[in-house]
């Protein structure tokens, strides 16, 4: 009987600390998210410098002979 006992009662301290972790949890996620989505918005702007440089030039050459 005591041991059904302390078995409730460890199987209910681990459930509060597993409920325990649950916010922490979200956190971390949300924080990975961020993360994620900071590494997209680099490689985004990075190629929108690329397209910027590989344009410009192209640009700058049609501007050229019309105003000579």
């Amino acid at each position: 009987m005591a041991k059904m006992q302390q078995a409730g009662e460890s199987r209910g301290e681990l459930i509060a600390q597993q409920k325990a972790l649950i916010p922490k949890l979200k956190q971390e996620q949300e924080n990975q998210v961020d993360i994620v989505f900071s590494y997209i918005t680099v490689i985004l702007a990075a190629f929108a410098i690329l397209l910027l440089i590989d344009i410009l030039p192209g640009v700058q050459e049609e501007r050229a002979p019309s105003s000579l």
